[in-house]
């Protein structure tokens, strides 16, 4: 019996960090004219409304990207597997005609599971902690003004 290796896990791509610093940046821009930035007239309002929207930014793509990586410790497979179950037994598919169960038990599904994890850092979570760092910058210029 041969046992197969995992395929390697390609680094994430420049490609994907630039997708996620626009899409931070197109939040930032949202954010800018809900709150009318083309329409203050001192610049300390300016650095405020910029910083507030990094900070909002940056928890939203933070935080989406934080829960991705610890999902990919496996901390919410007990969730999913207790749905799997709950939508065999009502939709009855959870046992064939024999009686034999059809879902694995939680072990092996957390096995395979595991076969195909990725424990490596999110780009939303870097482009989320570089959003909150530029957000704390404009709060500093901010106070200093």
């Amino acid at each position: 019996m041969t046992t197969q290796t995992p395929p390697e896990k390609k680094p994430h791509s420049l490609k994907s960090y630039i997708s996620c610093a626009v899409f931070m940046l197109a939040l930032v821009v949202i954010f800018a004219f809900y709150k009318d930035l083309w329409g203050q007239s001192s610049p300390k309002e300016v650095m405020r409304i910029l910083s507030d929207g990094f900070v909002v930014a940056s928890a939203i793509v933070g935080g989406v990207g934080g829960l991705m990586w610890i999902a990919g410790f496996g901390q919410f497979d007990g969730i999913a597997y207790s749905f799997k179950t709950i939508g065999a037994r009502l939709t009855l598919r959870e046992y064939d005609k024999d009686g034999h169960r059809l879902l694995p038990s939680f072990y092996d599904y957390r096995a395979k599971k595991d076969e195909k994890r990725s424990k490596k850092i999110n780009p939303l979570v870097i482009c989320g902690l570089i959003g909150l760092t530029v957000g704390f910058i404009l709060m500093g210029v901010y106070a200093m003004l």
